[in-house]
């Protein structure tokens, strides 16, 4: 009897396993026999040094009295290795030329500057300021310098911010007031309350007009923007226009500071703050918003907690922020836990989930792909960026580009995007197995060929870092 049941078992066991192997080989030939390949991607943890998005680092180019001003690429290309920071604020104290034009030895320094932010692939933030606030906290208000001095300096500037564009992340409005933060402007710059006037728009008309159509300009307050261009945020088909509204956004300098970021949202009652974080929420998903932390007190306590911190975050559509001030804040951030994912999630952060591809297709015929990715970051990219779909050999590396006409500023943050894409192959193409790429490389034609400004998918085993370029993990193969 015993071993009548154990024959049983055993014959059950062997049908169980052919079965398990039939299954196995009617998947395999089912794939074999597919058309297309569906590819899964894993998400990576990691934190990525992507351009133009995440923590900044401060530097000076230029402070009257130090001889050892200007920038240096070694010190960049270490901050970037050992922190993955891609963006350097560049600040400028402009207190020498209050009173006179922006010297030629000045000039060529924002020129070497803007030339060594290249070399060490970075993107770069600039501030001008005529003072540095060196007596605010005696109670005193140090000089900024009238509306034409500001004009004048802008128009030199000229130059050196139009053959540089390529590196300027965003451009903060910078000059007026106390560290060229809009207020207390000592050349009434502002009207009685504090809002702008005829001649801080001017400033700001002054900057977009020196810049190229593609850069933004970035004010100390929403409010400030609010005074030139009214109450209204953005709308989808105003942004990235080039109109003088959809070029500008904002820095909050005191982020999480108190109930009201130390004056930033006034008035600070709970209807009026929910309405003005509303406004952001929708402005920021167009337009940058970077800043810093300036307060660890008692005050900032309830605000700068880690659970508050990334809701804000998220909900304004943060894409920068400075990644040494204020240290207290920094350091709850990373005691509480949550310092990492602010580093991952500022700005943009696109996922590959899954590709469908062609094993194979024929040469001077459409290629039909369709690809998954999501945006997993707070942001979006502000700046114009391009998407290309790569096919290089197997064997003999020959590329062969293919433009696509996805626009990455509109891949929203929290949003799944499904990319529909058809290229038509050249009739000459070599036959033969291509890998199927993805580039996001920087449009301007000085970068465009450089890693350090293409975008890295958050993807494990994706990335080229030779290249720049992120792998679908799949070869088609191309039929003469």
């Amino acid at each position: 009897m015993m071993k009548g049941r154990k024959h049983l078992w055993w014959l059950l066991s062997g049908l169980l396993v052919l079965l398990a192997v039939a299954i196995v080989a009617v998947n395999l030939l089912q794939w074999l026999l597919a058309p297309t390949m569906i590819v899964q991607y894993q998400a990576s943890d990691a934190v990525i040094p992507n351009p133009e998005r995440g923590l900044y680092h401060v530097l000076y180019g230029y402070y009257p009295g130090h001889a050892d001003v200007g920038i240096d690429e070694e010190e960049l290309k270490e901050v970037q290795a050992k922190e993955a920071i891609t963006l350097v604020q560049l600040n400028y104290v402009l207190s020498d030329f209050i009173k006179q034009p922006l010297s030629e030895a000045f000039l060529q320094g924002v020129q070497h500057d803007l030339e060594t932010v290249r070399h060490a692939g970075f993107k770069a933030i600039l501030r001008f300021q005529y003072n540095n606030g060196e007596h605010w906290n005696e109670g005193k208000v140090d000089p900024d310098a009238p509306k034409e001095r500001i004009l004048e300096h802008l128009d030199q500037l000229k130059d050196a911010l139009q053959q540089n564009s390529d590196v300027l992340a965003f451009v903060e409005a910078g000059f007026i007031g106390v560290w060229g933060e809009w207020h207390n402007s000592t050349n009434g710059l502002f009207d009685s309350i504090g809002n702008v006037n005829e001649s801080s728009k001017a400033v700001l008309m002054k900057w977009l007009e020196v810049l190229p159509e593609d850069r933004m300009v970035l004010l100390r307050s929403f409010r400030h923007k609010q005074d030139v261009f009214g109450n209204q945020p953005l709308t989808g088909e105003q942004a990235f226009s080039g109109q003088p509204r959809a070029r500008v956004g904002t820095h909050n300098d005191c982020f999480l500071a108190s109930k009201d970021d130390f004056g930033t949202y006034w008035p600070d009652d709970d209807d009026s703050l929910r309405k003005q974080k509303e406004y952001l929420h929708n402005e920021n998903l167009y337009v940058p918003q970077s800043g810093e932390t300036c307060n660890a007190g008692e005050e900032a306590t309830p605000y700068i907690a880690c659970d508050n911190a990334l809701k804000e975050f998220a909900y304004q559509h943060w894409s920068a922020l400075n990644g040494g001030y204020e240290p207290g804040v920094l350091k709850r951030w990373q005691e509480q836990g949550c310092f990492s994912e602010i580093q991952r999630r500022l700005g943009y952060r696109f996922t590959l989930t899954q590709a469908e591809i062609p094993k194979q297709a024929d040469k001077g015929k459409t290629l039909t792909l369709h690809i998954s990715l999501k945006n997993d970051g707070w942001a979006s990219p502000y700046n114009p960026r391009k998407v290309e779909l790569l096919l290089r050999h197997t064997g003999t590396g020959v590329k062969y580009t293919f433009p696509l006409q996805e626009d990455p500023r509109r891949w929203f943050p929290g949003e799944q995007q499904q990319l529909q894409i058809k290229v038509q192959l050249p009739g000459q193409m070599e036959a033969g197995d291509y890998a199927v790429l993805l580039n996001l490389p920087d449009p301007r034609p000085t970068l465009h060929d450089l890693p350090a400004y293409s975008i890295q998918l958050a993807n494990s085993d994706t990335w080229e870092p030779a290249t720049g370029y992120n792998s679908l993990h799949a070869n088609v193969h191309i039929q003469a």
